[in-house]
Order: C-alpha cells, then sequence, then structure tokens
C-alpha cells in the first residue's frame, strides 16, 4: 500500500481486498462517502468507448433492494443529504453526504448499487444519454465540444483522446451483457477505493464495508498504457455560428516526482490565482480582451496539462493569444514578481489547509492519490512549496511551454484571424 501521511487519517483493507480509508473530524455534523472505480474512457477502446459512463448510470437503475432511481436517491434523501455520481477519464466517483448519525444505512444502499446492479430500464436510460450526448454536437451532429475536442487533439492514437461519453454509434448498440461482462471486470476489491470523511470511527466503517462489500468481485486493477506526448503542435479550428470564439490552449508534460508536479501547479497558479492572477490582470483588467479566460491543471497518473481557456470575440483572437504567449514568453525567461512569487506560495498552503474542512475535498485529494498509487504526505507537500524559488519557475515553465502543444477554436472565425493565429503558434519556439 502506498505511504499515508494526512491529518487525522487511517487506512485498511477488507478481507477481500478492498482499500477503506477514513478521516475522523468529531466536529462535523456531516460524513461524505466516496467511491472511486477505476475505470473511464481511458480504460476503455474504440469498440467500448462511452461504456463507464453508460454503466454509471445504469448503477443508479436498481439493486436487490429498490427498483427505480427514485427509490434509491429517496433512500439517501431521506437522511438530509443527497447522492450522485461522476465518470472522469481516468475513474469513475460515487459520492454521498449524510448527517453522521445515518452512515450505515446510506453506506448499505451505496453498497446495495455498486455490489448488485440489476440494469433495469435500458432502452430509457439509453434515451436519458443520447439527449444528453446531443449538448456537444451541432445541428449537423458534429462535436463542439472543446474539452472532447481538446483531449482529441492532444492525444489522437491514446484512449485519453476518447470522449467519455462515447460514440452515437457505440451508445445505440450496447446490451445488457455488455454492462454484466464490464461490471464483472472493473468493479472489483482490487479496482476500488472506499473514502468515509467526518464524524466517524475508522472501525466502525471498516466493520460496514466487510458487511456490505462482502459479494463485491474479486478482480485485478485496470491496466493502462503511458500516452505518448505531441511530436510538434496541433490546431483544430470548428466553424459555429456564435458572436463569440472558444479557444483552448493546452501543453501537456510528463512528470517524475511529486516536486515536479508541485512545481508544474505552482506554474499554473501564478498564472491564474483567483482575481488578482497574472492572467486577469494583464489580459482582463489592464486591456480588456476578455471577460471568460482562465488557465488550469488537469492531472493523469503520468501525465499533466497546463489549459488556457479564452471566451472571445471574433476580432480579438489574434490578439489575446498573442498577449497570452507574451505572458509565457517573460514567464519563461524571468519567472514571477516577488509580490506574485510570494502571495501564491501562501495561497498554495492555505489552500491546502482549508481542504481539510471540506469533507468531499479531502476525499477526492485522497482518493486520487490512493487509486493511482501515489504517496500522500500532507505536511511535505507544504515543506515543498516553502523551498520554491523562482529558478524552479523558470526551469518548470520552459519545460512545460516550450514543448508541442494544443490549439483548439470553434466559432466563427474569420480567415484572416484563422492564419494569424496558426502563425502565433508556429513562431513560439522563441519559448526556450
Amino acid at each position: 500500500m502506498v505511504e499515508i501521511s494526512f491529518p487525522f487519517f487511517s487506512v485498511s483493507e477488507t478481507s477481500k481486498g478492498l482499500v477503506v480509508g477514513s478521516v475522523c473530524n468529531s466536529q462535523l455534523q456531516t460524513v461524505d462517502i466516496s467511491f472511486f472505480v477505476r475505470t473511464g474512457s481511458r480504460f476503455e477502446n474504440k469498440d467500448n468507448n462511452g461504456i463507464s459512463h453508460f454503466l454509471e448510470h445504469m448503477v443508479f437503475r436498481g439493486s436487490k433492494q429498490y427498483s427505480a432511481p427514485y427509490e434509491i436517491t429517496s433512500a439517501i434523501e431521506q437522511f438530509g443529504g443527497y447522492i450522485d455520481a461522476s465518470t472522469y477519464r481516468d475513474f469513475t466517483l460515487y459520492n454521498v453526504q449524510t448527517h453522521h448519525a445515518h452512515v450505515a444505512e446510506c453506506l448499505e444502499v451505496l453498497a446495495g448499487m455498486l455490489v448488485a446492479p440489476r440494469f433495469l430500464s435500458i432502452e430509457t436510460e439509453r434515451m436519458i444519454i443520447l439527449e444528453e450526448m446531443k449538448e456537444s454536437l451541432n445541428e449537423k451532429g458534429n462535436l463542439i465540444d472543446i474539452d472532447a475536442l481538446s483531449y482529441k487533439n492532444l492525444f489522437p492514437s491514446h484512449p485519453l483522446g476518447f470522449p467519455i461519453d462515447g460514440s452515437l454509434r457505440n451508445i445505440k448498440k450496447f446490451t445488457p451483457n455488455d454492462f454484466i461482462n464490464y461490471h464483472r471486470d472493473y468493479y472489483t476489491n482490487q479496482n476500488s477505493i472506499l473514502l468515509v470523511s467526518g464524524n466517524v470511527h475508522p472501525r466502525n466503517i471498516v466493520s460496514l464495508a466487510e458487511e456490505y462489500f462482502d459479494e463485491y468481485h474479486l478482480g485485478k486493477k485496470s491496466v493502462d498504457k503511458k500516452p505518448e506526448l505531441l511530436k510538434k503542435n496541433s490546431i483544430h479550428f470548428v466553424e459555429a455560428q456564435d458572436s463569440q470564439v472558444q479557444m483552448r490552449l493546452a501543453f501537456p508534460t510528463y512528470y517524475q516526482s511529486e516536486k515536479d508536479l508541485l512545481s508544474f501547479l505552482f506554474v499554473s497558479r501564478l498564472l491564474d490565482d483567483g482575481m488578482s492572477g497574472i492572467l486577469r490582470r494583464t489580459l482582463v483588467d489592464d486591456l480588456g480582451l476578455a471577460y471568460d479566460l482562465s488557465c488550469h491543471p488537469e492531472i493523469y497518473s503520468d501525465v499533466m496539462l497546463i489549459i488556457f481557456e479564452m471566451t472571445v470575440s471574433q476580432e480579438k483572437c489574434t490578439k489575446t493569444l498573442k498577449g497570452l504567449l507574451k505572458i509565457l514568453t517573460a514567464f519563461c525567461g524571468n519567472g514571477a514578481q516577488i509580490t506574485d512569487f510570494n502571495r501564491v506560495k501562501k495561497r498554495m498552503i492555505f489552500h491546502l489547509d482549508f481542504m481539510l474542512d471540506s469533507v468531499r475535498e479531502t476525499n477526492f485529494w485522497l482518493g486520487n492519490h490512493l487509486l493511482f498509487e501515489q504517496n500522500v504526505h500532507f505536511e511535505a507537500k507544504k515543506n515543498i512549496i516553502r523551498l520554491f524559488e523562482n529558478d524552479t519557475v523558470i526551469q518548470s515553465a520552459q519545460k512545460i511551454f516550450s514543448s508541442p502543444c494544443s490549439l483548439v477554436a470553434i466559432g466563427n472565425i474569420p480567415r484572416n484571424e484563422s492564419r494569424h493565429l496558426r502563425r502565433l503558434i508556429a513562431e513560439r519556439n522563441f519559448i526556450k
């Protein structure tokens, strides 16, 4: 098991091998129950892409105790909380929040869904998912979801490039046996993590997990392959009739250690950290180029991305991208101003502490580390951040921003603007 050092955290395994963790805070009324399964579009292939997301929906379609979604949700909501679920590219998360006095009842409902789903009303759920997918398509049936298009552009030959929802063809063909087999292979003790945080006792949680997950499948952990990064810049424009243009600029990179990862996160935070971040201060407050502009990281077990998103008027596409690249160039040469550097360093450390106040954030953070076998040293992370210097920023910025990138834009882009955008990306080689 990975090394864990986190306030008030306990972790163990059931006799069947399910990892069970808990963070005890006796001052809280709320308890968060998070169940992670290492499945998502990253672990799919072209023929079954979309099955993880479809299965996440189907789990709500009945268990041994309940025969309809509203019966399951009502059984949870009667205790004042809620239940929801999300499919990501590399895991699926089922989440319950409830009153601390009713953890056992809620955990029993959740386990019933996950251990023995009945897969009822598949055709009804299929219609719901097809409606959901239409939100990402235009009137011609073409994909206009910038997140899905960006990942396809970044990872054209790897499952990370698959859409989480899957293809219309796959969604229309999945059968009950497809769900039964996929559930058997991926919803296993060795491929899952149960975390419970709040006013709970660790031994009680393990005992409940032993009881309620006793019939959960045995099996192996999901296996994936390391993605290949872009060898050259990749640009993709999609025509769409709109008054503004969505643009997403993404830089992928590998990371070798926790220090590497934290340094890249530090760079991202320096660029966009609250209302006083460099991007907003320069491109929004000073130049008025955009209203909606952001930078954020997306992290996987072996690769991370720094992503810039902008929604701008057609005539401002070139100016906005040029302004962004100018900021990155200065970053790679000189790093950050001392006031920005010190502010972000403090905020990163404060935000780690703030996380302890949220049972859901705590579970999400710990779950990602445990699921992908990354050591957790809470105080050590703070110490790494405290030791960062401006040279750290420069080296990390040079590493990630000098690598090939992906630019995706959706909108009614004038021809001269598209030419200028392509030229800007091609000529950004001065970022060394």
